[in-house]
């Protein structure tokens, strides 16, 4: 049991190891590649920044030299709608613009804007224009506000999933403002909702009836100061050409604006407040034109780019003669979280990695634990063979020295018979040694095999015959049953190795009036013996060096000197002459490997089974 739980303790400590390093490998090659990514990430972030910051200026252009010639006649909502970019892709740009004098005077910014019309008379009589006009939200609102504002304007049911029977909540923003030129006041913006039911379709087309008039949701009042000069306009969604709710990112109405996107691009304000290039720039920072970017953070980002240029005049100024537009500065400030992205973007190939690494991890810990079982198994087999060899050649080295004892104290009438035995002794040393010899060729892939075509079956015949004075003296009967001729290109001399060897094996192992059947096939041969069966644990053992079922090896070392004066034909002198060295099965599972034939050990009901062939 303890040997078990050392098994299992071993096996345990192989697969932790083995999973801690690659896991340990995994996440730090995980990391790295994770930071690489996000370099290009942020990289290809900060270059998108430029870009749309050049295509601002782009835009911005042509507008400021009408700036230039009359900044009041000028419609600042088209100056604040163009600061206004639209965020593509990911990661999110939370972030705003401005637009500074070369003086770096704030001239216009974005923002989350309300926009609107406004009519007026022309100078021609009788015609009506209308300008599109606005005004920032977040000059006046908290961002919870400007966010319950943009799900007012996008909360209705779409039509085309409505059903009869439906009811949805519909909004308007009304409210008045002071205006004068290009200047806008908010005097208060109130927010109405009404219920509507649908209650039939015609034409496709849904009929949606009132359930409840119009009620006050929201009503935000503001105090505007110095209005002298302007003039009050009230607007309304429900009129035609309602106002528009812009956010600072270009998308009209409700994208996804939260308190918390608000919040982020709060983060940006410094862009926006008048002293802004006064207090970031230095006085010799962009003084002759050009770029200024920078970027900071680690999980949040924040960048700046600041782009020196000048207004691009009409073909119309430049044939007036007039000479160049003035130089302005567009400042962009955005804060974004690229880490989200790029876990996300690499999430996959996480889950893969991982799944990969576990899968290496249990095939490299199954390895080296096979690795670890066949060390400990080649140790056990080499401590076996030790043992082994000590334990054989213990017995003939005390026979020898005993006899030789014998000898120095003048036994004559013994003498003759002392020397048999210690050469016979002497040669059964010998003997063992070649036997040693012969398994450590074979196993080292050493020995050349000399083939020739032989029938198998003359051959077990023979070493059969070799056996018959023994197999007398034991009383144990051979048959050999030949069902056929069991041709092979083999080497005759390791053959008859290989049936010298089991044949002793069963000869040893035959208790007493046994039968031993030798069954020759035309592509395999088997050699059945009664006896005592193989435990089953140990069959897959039994093919090893010095392994023996009978944990008991050889005679006692004075068993020979006791027993001297036994006749040479005797039982004992048979079982001696067949006393196995622990080897002969292992030599016998090399040279069928060597010839490519399989072989197989197994229990009978009475006995023992050993089969090879092709």
């Amino acid at each position: 049991m303890k040997g078990q739980k050392e098994i299992k303790s071993n096996k345990r400590s192989i697969y932790t190891r083995t999973m801690i390093s690659l896991i340990s490998f995994y996440i730090i090659t995980m990391l790295m590649f994770t930071y690489f990514y996000g370099q290009m990430v942020i990289a290809k972030t900060l270059a998108a920044q430029s870009s749309k910051l050049e295509r601002i200026v782009v835009e911005l252009q042509p507008i400021l030299p009408e700036y230039e010639t009359n900044p009041n006649a000028v419609n600042m909502r088209r100056i604040t709608s163009t600061l206004s970019y639209i965020s593509e892709g990911e990661p999110v740009l939370y972030g705003k613009t401005a637009l500074f004098s070369k003086n770096h005077e704030l001239i216009a910014k974005s923002g989350n804007d309300l926009g609107f019309n406004v009519g007026h008379i022309t100078t021609e009589p009788g015609i009506w224009q209308t300008d599109e006009v606005g005004f920032c939200l977040d000059d006046y609102l908290e961002p919870s506000q400007i966010e319950e504002i943009f799900q007012f304007q996008d909360g209705e049911l779409n039509d085309e999933d409505a059903k009869v029977g439906d009811i949805r909540e519909v909004y308007e923003i009304q409210g008045v403002v002071y205006v004068r030129g290009n200047e806008i006041k908010p005097k208060n913006i109130t927010i109405l909702k009404k219920s509507e039911r649908f209650t039939a379709r015609k034409n496709l087309t849904p009929i949606w009836d009132w359930t409840a008039p119009w009620e006050t949701v929201r009503d935000y009042n503001f105090q505007p100061d110095n209005i002298e000069g302007f003039q009050e306009h009230f607007f309304s969604s429900g009129y035609a050409n309602g106002p528009v709710i812009v956010n600072s990112e270009g998308w009209v109405n409700n994208r996804g604006i939260t308190a918390e996107t608000l919040e982020k691009r709060a983060l940006c304000n410094e862009v926006t407040s008048p002293n802004f290039l006064t207090n970031y720039l230095s006085s010799s920072d962009l003084i002759s034109g050009g770029e200024y970017s920078n970027a900071e953070g680690g999980w949040q980002i924040k960048a700046t780019d600041i782009l020196y240029f000048t207004g691009l005049l009409s073909s119309e100024d430049e044939q007036e003669g007039r000479g160049r537009s003035e130089a302005y500065y567009v400042a962009m400030q955005t804060v974004f979280y690229p880490w989200p992205v790029v876990i996300k973007d690499l999430l996959p190939i996480y889950i893969m990695a991982f799944l990969l690494i576990i899968a290496i991890g249990l095939l490299l810990s199954n390895k080296l634990w096979n690795i670890y079982m066949k060390q400990e198994r080649l140790e056990k087999s080499r401590r076996q063979m030790t043992d082994g060899i000590a334990h054989d050649l213990k017995t003939p080295i005390a026979l020898i020295s005993a006899y030789t004892e014998g000898l120095k104290e003048n036994i004559n009438d013994k003498k003759t018979e002392y020397l048999d035995v210690i050469y016979e002794e002497a040669q059964r040393m010998d003997d063992m040694i070649v036997e040693m010899l012969t398994l450590s060729k074979l196993e080292a892939g050493a020995q050349i095999l000399h083939l020739e075509k032989i029938e198998l079956n003359s051959l077990a015949k023979s070493e059969v015959k070799k056996y018959e004075g023994i197999l007398e003296k034991k009383a144990i009967t051979v048959q050999v049953e030949e069902r056929g001729v069991f041709s092979l290109d083999c080497d005759k001399a390791q053959m008859t190795k290989v049936f010298h060897n089991i044949l002793s094996n069963s000869v040893r192992h035959c208790e007493g009036t046994g039968e031993i059947n030798l069954y020759i096939n035309e592509n395999s041969i088997e050699i059945i013996n009664t006896g005592e069966c193989i435990p089953d644990e140990k069959l897959g053992h039994i093919w090893e060096a010095y392994y023996k079922v009978d944990e008991s090896r050889g005679r006692d070392d004075t068993e020979r000197f006791q027993n001297d004066g036994k006749e040479e034909n005797s039982e004992e002198a048979v079982n001696d002459n067949i006393q196995g060295s622990g080897l002969g099965l292992a030599i016998v599972k090399q040279v069928l490997d060597l010839h490519g034939l399989k072989y197989q050990i197994s229990n009978t009901e009475n006995g023992v089974s050993v089969w090879f062939g092709k």
